[in-house]
């Protein structure tokens, strides 16, 4: 078990293996950490020159509302474990078993499994998330051509209406940002993330 954070192979390592993105980074660790205190526990297997080889990285989610769970990881949907094989998968399950037993953690949740490789015994498929993927490739007026008629009613109104995006670039644009996204948070009467 390892903390990306100070672990000197986890970068090289989450730089080469094709499945690893952004919420793989000891950054997205870092900022989960210092805004929610969850712990990182990066369950790993290493070959004989000490080098990682495959991971399932998780943190330690303590909540009296949903208790303790390993999650993979928390707050992202397309992170799931680094591993190549069913074998790694099940080896991985297995040490994560046991943590989770001495941990006093009731469930292990995985946010995304790797293509190709046959979900463990043991886990089960739950769907409780959406993921939408958009291609950009075409550019701007391929995108605008492939949505619906009502979201292209939507963007022109938006227009008309004197919307614009434009980057923050100031601390006074995240309270503004965040006013918004408390609305809508209680609009879909969902808990808002903190502030922090």
């Amino acid at each position: 078990i390892i903390d990306p954070r100070d672990d000197p192979r986890w970068p090289n390592f989450v730089g080469h293996h094709p499945a690893a993105n952004a919420f793989h980074q000891p950054g997205w660790t870092s900022a989960v950490v210092e805004t929610f205190g969850y712990h990182p526990r990066f369950h790993v297997l290493e070959d004989a020159d000490d080098e990682i080889v495959a991971a399932w990285p998780t943190m330690l989610v303590k909540s009296r509302l949903t208790g303790n769970r390993l999650v993979c990881l928390p707050f992202c949907h397309r992170a799931g474990p680094l591993i190549d094989s069913e074998k790694q998968a099940d080896q991985l399950l297995s040490a994560l078993s046991l943590d989770a037993s001495l941990a006093n953690v009731r469930s292990i949740e995985a946010r995304d499994w790797p293509s190709g490789i046959p979900t463990p015994e043991g886990l089960h498929k739950v769907s409780l998330y959406s993921t939408h993927m958009l291609d950009l490739s075409g550019g701007p007026d391929a995108v605008m051509r492939g949505m619906s008629q009502g979201m292209r009613r939507s963007i022109r109104r938006a227009r008309r209406d004197g919307v614009t995006v434009r980057v923050a670039d100031d601390a006074r644009d995240l309270v503004v940002f965040y006013r918004m996204y408390l609305q809508q948070r209680r609009r879909q009467r969902l808990l808002p993330q903190p502030e922090a």
